[in-house]
């Protein structure tokens, strides 16, 4: 028998049944396949919608690459990225750079930046667009004028919250002219909110922010993550009553994160169920690329709402044995 003639050759495929393959490959949450793009100009036209919908770029050399081509790209139509890109999450002190990237992405579904730039950058046009739904943003690109969530009526207006779904809000000191917690109330669509503290500041700095927000949390709300980073170089002794006193006692929506090693190290050295129940954890965005793969966001605020459904499950098992006592 003729080996060669008893292989099927890939061009010998049904075309449906190519895409299908080369879709799948490009959609790998792990190891995107960039490669595919290269195999013919017919591939990459089904590939890259898919590639681009959700970009992260950490280093120089990546946000240049990305810049080349949101400037220059005669291989794709001029609303390419504005249809497809989904998430952008761009890590750079390069604050020119990353607004020409901002100005090409102007439909958008869920975008971040990190502390980059000055207070004007809460204006910029492109993050006051309706279709927003997941954002991710130091409190510090609003001016107090705009520290609120009302974008219907009323004056200085955030349309950019008009839509979201998933807000994470990066906290700095409680000095800071406070938001108005009073309109987080009136977010609609909202289910997912994420409390960051600052790296550099004392965790114990927001416990009133959080706090004030609880009262005000919308119908719509699924789980709301008190989050401080880099626990695994602060050293907390207390984080018993930290979780303890900082979650459900709040809120049974409120979840206290801790970084990935800070937690694993306490699964590890305290033994103990309750800390699952109580308590999830998040890669730290320093740890690079491994920290934000397509599927970190989605894994994070899953194990969020793996807690209340723990604990929702748990109180329900107590009141059916009260019940039947």
């Amino acid at each position: 028998m003729n080996t060669e003639t008893s292989l099927n050759r890939f061009q010998d495929l049904p075309e449906d049944i190519a895409r299908i393959i080369f879709e799948e490959s490009a959609a790998d949450p792990d190891i995107p396949g960039w490669a595919c793009a290269r195999v013919s100009k017919k591939v990459q036209a089904w590939v890259e919608p898919i590639l681009y919908r959700e970009v992260i770029v950490e280093d120089h050399i990546s946000i240049s690459l990305l810049h080349t081509t949101v400037l220059s790209h005669p291989t794709k139509p001029e609303s390419f990225f504005s249809l497809h890109v989904r998430t952008l999450c761009i890590y750079s002190q390069e604050y020119d750079t990353a607004d020409d990237i901002i100005s090409t992405y102007f439909g958008l579904e869920q975008q971040g930046k990190e502390e980059t730039g000055g207070l004007e950058s809460w204006a910029h046009p492109s993050w006051n667009r309706p279709r927003l739904k997941r954002l991710r943003m130091p409190e510090l690109y609003f001016p107090p004028s705009h520290r609120h969530f009302r974008f219907a009526e009323g004056q200085n207006l955030n349309p950019i919250f008009a839509n979201i779904t998933h807000l994470e809000l990066h906290l700095y000191s409680p000095v800071i002219i406070p938001w108005d917690w009073g309109s987080f109330q009136y977010l609609p669509f909202l289910t997912h909110f994420c409390i960051m503290t600052r790296q550099s500041k004392p965790y114990q700095e927001q416990l009133p922010t959080l706090r004030s927000a609880v009262p005000y949390f919308p119908p719509s709300l699924i789980v709301c993550v008190f989050y401080i980073p880099n626990t695994i170089s602060v050293w907390l002794t207390d984080f018993i009553p930290l979780v303890q006193e900082n979650g459900r006692k709040v809120d049974e929506r409120v979840v206290v994160a801790l970084d990935e090693a800070y937690y694993l190290m306490l699964r590890e050295g305290h033994p103990c169920s309750w800390l699952e129940d109580e308590a999830t954890w998040r890669p730290r965005s320093v740890d690079g690329v491994v920290s934000e793969r397509k599927d970190y966001l989605r894994a994070f605020w899953e194990r969020a709402e793996a807690v209340i459904t723990r604990r929702r499950r748990e109180d329900n098992l107590k009141a059916t044995v009260g019940c039947g006592s």
